[in-house]
Parts: C-alpha cells; sequence; structure tokens
C-alpha cells in the first residue's frame, strides 16, 4: 500500500494524531504541561540508518517528539512529549495499528523518598558489660535481581517460508531459539531467551552476517 495512502487512513481513523494545539490562537496558546519521564521506546537498532528510517516515518504521521537516544551501543527510537500517564496510555493503540506492538515503556523515575533518621538517646544507667556477652549474628539479605526479557527481531517476511528459512537458518548455524509470530498477515522472526544487551550484541553481527542485516533489539518483549 502507497504510504500516502496509509498516513491518510490513520489519520481517518486517530483523528488525535493531529494535535488540536496547532491550531490554537497565538493570543491564546495552549499551556501543556510536558512530563519529561514519561517515554515510550518503539525500536533499538546497531544501524544508525534504520533509527533515521523509523523516525522520519513516525515523525510524518504522530504529532509527538520523536527522538534518538545512543545508548549501550544501540540507536534507541523513542516517543516523548505526554503530559500525563493516561495521555500515554491512550496512545497505546495509535502504536499498535501502525504496527508496533513491542514497544517498551520507560520505568518513571520516582523521586527518592527521605527517611527521618529516628535519634536514639544515650541510656544514662551504668550498664556491666560481660566479656561472654553474645552479640546475634545478622544474616546479610542477597537482593533478588529481577531479569528483563530481551529478544532480537531478525525481519519480518511477507511470506511464511522465508520466515521459516530464516528459522532454520539461524538455529542450525547458531544454535539459538527462534520464534515466528504471525501479526497482520506479516511473520515476524525472534531470536528469544536473552536477557542482557551484552548477551544480545554478542549475535548482531552473526546474524547479520547470514543475510538478515535488519535486527532490532526490544526490551520487555511480550507476546
Amino acid at each position: 500500500m502507497n504510504s500516502r495512502y496509509l498516513i491518510l487512513l490513520a489519520l481517518l481513523v486517530f483523528p488525535s494524531l493531529i494535535s488540536c494545539g496547532q491550531f490554537d490562537s497565538p493570543l491564546n496558546p495552549k499551556q501543556v504541561s510536558i512530563n519529561p519521564d514519561l517515554i515510550i521506546q518503539v525500536g533499538a537498532f546497531h544501524q544508525e540508518s534504520y533509527s533515521l528510517t523509523l523516525k522520519e516515518k513516525l515523525s510524518a504521521i504522530i504529532d509527538k517528539p520523536v527522538i534518538i537516544v545512543t545508548e549501550d551501543g544501540f540507536f534507541k527510537v523513542r516517543i516523548t512529549g505526554f503530559s500525563s500517564q493516561e495521555e500515554m496510555e491512550e496512545f497505546y493503540p495509535t502504536l499498535a495499528f501502525l504496527g508496533m506492538k513491542n514497544f517498551w515503556v520507560l520505568p518513571v523515575k520516582k523521586q527518592e523518598e527521605i527517611i527521618p533518621q529516628a535519634v536514639v538517646q544515650p541510656d544514662t544507667a551504668k550498664k556491666t558489660v560481660s566479656e561472654n556477652t553474645v552479640l546475634p549474628v545478622v544474616a546479610e539479605e542477597t537482593p533478588v535481581v529481577s531479569q528483563q526479557t530481551i529478544v532480537l527481531q531478525v525481519d519480518v517476511f511477507h511470506d511464511k517460508s522465508e520466515a521459516l528459512d530464516a528459522q532454520k537458518i539461524i538455529t542450525t548455524k547458531l544454535n539459538l531459539p527462534v520464534e515466528i509470530v504471525q501479526e497482520y498477515g506479516y511473520y515476524k522472526v525472534f531470536v528469544t531467551g536473552l536477557h542482557t544487551t551484552d548477551e544480545a550484541n554478542k549475535y548482531f553481527s552473526a546474524i547479520a552476517k547470514l543475510g538478515y542485516p535488519k535486527i532490532s533489539l526490544i526490551e520487555n518483549y511480550k507476546k
């Protein structure tokens, strides 16, 4: 489908894509308080050209700022400009309509709660401490570290046979778990079972050498 017709269809189905604030009178500017901590990440790429392409496509359709952040060796495409959690959640169906079901909402930074330190008054009464007094041993608690789920989207195919070929090649050559997910008539190929960006980085060049250079990283992947 021609990209112009796709954009027109998106505007007809989601009229909220066009900000009414753009047409406000300059004498009565619309005051909107933007929360900089409300961010949606829609893609992470090793190649900057892919992130620039995605940014240009989104900027032509939506009325929100689209930025690229370089982090951990990736070019991450993010959408900002939300004033509230409710506004951001109302934007999710728009992303799903544009084929971006696996976007990632960055956790909102919380201000550290300051707990006043209790002041213990010294006991002025004299106490006799025995040399044989045994102090209780307090076991150090081990913090629980939650693992995030990371996948590599290898490519998106129209033909199921091409997706199956990619799955077979990657599984055979690299011995990695590969899943195929069908969405809107397309077949998406994912490398799963990853938990850190460093682990994912190890396979980028290897997968690209197999003929699949359009790899993108998805954090906190959900089916």
